[in-house]
Parts: C-alpha cells; sequence; structure tokens
C-alpha cells in the first residue's frame, strides 16, 4: 500500500473508463493505494459536476445531475460512475457556449475534455422516473458552485426503474447502495414501483435494505 503517495487523476479515470464504472474499495485494490486516497479523488467528480451546472446556469441554463454520478455522490463515493449526466429543465437552450467555456468539445452524444476523461451528456427534460413528473430537486453547494441533482428517494426511483424494465441488476445495487447511505421515503418509493408494476422486484429491494431476521 503506497500511503502518503498521491493518486494521479488519470489512474482512477483510466479504470473508470476501461469498466465504465465502479467502486472505490475496488479501485483502491486495483491500484493498491489507501481508500481514503480513491474518495478523495473521486470527490472531485462532485465538484466537476458543480462548475458544470453553475456555468449553465450563469447561461440562463437550468439542469439536473442524474444517474450514476447521483448515486456516487449519496453513497459517499462507495460507488462511481465517470459519467456526469444532465437533463436540462425549463426552456431548451443550446449548451454550446457554456461548456465550451469550460474547455469541453462535443464528441458524438458526450461532451469531453482534454485534461480529463470524464464525459458529460446532456437530456431534453422534463425530468421523469418511470410514469412520474419530477420537479423538485436537491441542492448542494461546493467552491466550485451549486450542483442541482436528484432527492435521494428520487435517485433510488431512478435506479429501481432501470432494474424493473431493463432488468438492470447492477442499477438494484446502487438504490440498495443509497437507500442504506441516505434518509429516504419508503411509502412514496412503494406507491411508485406498484404504478410501475414493481411487483417482486421491488420485494427484493425491501429484502436487501431490511432484511427479515
Amino acid at each position: 500500500m503506497q500511503n502518503g503517495s498521491k493518486l494521479p487523476p488519470p489512474k482512477v479515470l483510466l479504470y473508470l473508463e476501461q469498466f465504465d464504472e465502479g467502486h472505490a474499495r475496488e479501485i483502491a485494490d486495483v491500484f493498491d493505494v489507501s481508500l481514503s486516497m480513491v474518495q478523495r479523488q473521486l470527490e472531485r467528480f462532485e465538484r466537476a459536476g458543480a462548475l458544470v451546472c453553475s456555468t449553465l446556469e450563469n447561461h440562463g441554463i437550468h439542469t439536473v445531475l442524474s444517474g450514476g454520478s447521483v448515486v456516487s455522490i449519496y453513497s459517499d463515493n462507495v460507488y462511481e460512475s465517470y459519467d456526469l449526466d444532465f437533463i436540462e429543465i425549463g426552456l431548451g437552450r443550446s449548451v454550446d457556449v457554456a461548456t465550451s467555456e469550460l474547455g469541453f468539445k462535443k464528441s458524438g452524444r458526450h461532451w469531453a475534455h482534454r485534461d480529463t476523461r470524464f464525459w458529460v451528456e446532456f437530456s431534453t427534460g422534463p425530468v421523469q422516473i418511470g410514469k412520474t413528473h419530477i420537479s423538485s430537486f436537491a441542492e448542494r453547494s461546493t467552491r466550485f458552485g451549486t450542483l442541482r441533482l436528484l432527492h435521494p428517494t428520487d435517485c433510488v426511483m431512478d435506479r429501481l426503474a432501470a432494474y424493473f424494465h431493463w432488468n438492470d441488476t447492477e442499477s438494484l445495487e446502487q438504490a440498495v447502495l443509497v437507500a442504506l447511505a441516505q434518509e429516504i421515503d419508503l411509502d412514496r418509493i412503494a406507491s411508485w414501483a406498484e404504478a410501475e408494476g414493481g411487483g417482486s422486484k421491488f420485494a427484493e429491494f425491501v429484502d436487501r435494505i431490511d432484511p427479515r431476521d
């Protein structure tokens, strides 16, 4: 273990590039560095998200962070994805000027930066999880600006939606991580899951976060 050594950002980003997403402990094991060192490195992704969100806000573009990056934030970086998935809310406007101001360039459906390997992606709103429209969002303040993102309960629903409809078991794992780390409204999730036809898959989720003896 390289205690006290510095973990270069490209190492974490290279791992995430190869495996698309990962857990902080797995990354630490791969590179033989401390877990806390990896978590500090991964916290930079949240600050990057806040910088993007605030810059867009200055250009009159309102966005919400969704997807795996929100899981990373709410699980204290136990889980990490290198995609910053933003959803535009309100009037749709071009993000070209704002993202170019930060040094990002369009690469397919993503925006990439030459100094990093994480990608930014924008989707058109409204924010919807299954059949449910979402209009209330959380905010987190950093020295780089304010990050708007899904509330923990909505983050869990977002991940469960992928499990319910596409059998994505990794999304179930992400939902469990957030549910165990954050205060969530399980009754609201239960009502939503019933409307989505969650059935036995929702029951599996409940067993994972509150196992019966």
